[in-house]
């Protein structure tokens, strides 16, 4: 006998496609169902997860941030960029150093004018006694001008290694602007020097031309 067939459905397109009605249905929520233990396990690979991706992007060791110096490593960054300057001996190095830490420390005071003394671990050191005269000004909170005085042998020795200095200097203090001005005599050594002067001239005798 003859089947029955039934009549085929005509196929219609779909109005939106399964990405699309996914999209538009919101996860349904119970708010009296009680947390299980998929929950909590779901909830701590959330939290470990950023930390694992912060492992796999920070390859540098322990107690090192990538991108930032550790101490060791700015001092010895700035070392090599003193000893790029070269005619500076230890002594002026020395020097350096100091008129270095109390620019950073006045920077912090905010002081105008200020006038310290220099003391030297080298005992014999020529720059002992001498004055260093740091003036600030407020209108330019970063800008510093740095004045030498003292003995004549300081003096001349300042004045020789001044440009020098000066380059070191801005290294050592980047994130200021230091102008260092040519060194006088000191006040409390202009009487002396003024004294040998004299003496040399009054100790100087001719000689007798020969007749």
């Amino acid at each position: 006998s003859p089947r029955n067939e039934s009549p085929k459905e005509e196929l219609k397109e779909p109005k939106r496609s399964f990405r699309e009605e996914m999209a538009t249905r919101q996860v349904p929520h119970f708010p009296n169902r009680r947390t299980n233990i998929f929950d909590i396990a779901a909830k701590g690979n959330k939290k470990n997860k950023p930390q694992e991706q912060r492992k796999n992007l920070d390859p540098t060791s322990p107690g090192q941030v990538q991108g930032k110096q550790t101490p060791h490593e700015a001092q010895t960054e700035l070392l090599s960029s003193l000893s790029e300057v070269k005619g500076l001996s230890l002594e002026m190095r020395a020097l350096l150093d100091k008129m270095a830490d109390y620019v950073q420390l006045e920077s912090h005071n905010g002081v105008s004018t200020t006038t310290v003394s220099v003391e030297m671990k080298e005992g014999l050191s020529c720059f002992n006694g001498s004055e260093i005269r740091i003036e600030h000004y407020d209108t330019a909170p970063h800008a510093f001008n740095i004045q030498l005085t003292g003995n004549t042998e300081a003096v001349e020795i300042f004045a020789q290694h001044l440009s020098s200095l000066q380059v070191a200097l801005q290294q050592r203090l980047e994130h200021f602007h230091i102008q260092l001005l040519p060194p006088i005599l000191s006040e409390k050594m202009q009487p002396f020097e003024s004294y040998k002067k004299e003496r040399k001239k009054h100790m100087h005798i001719e000689k007798p031309q020969k007749q």
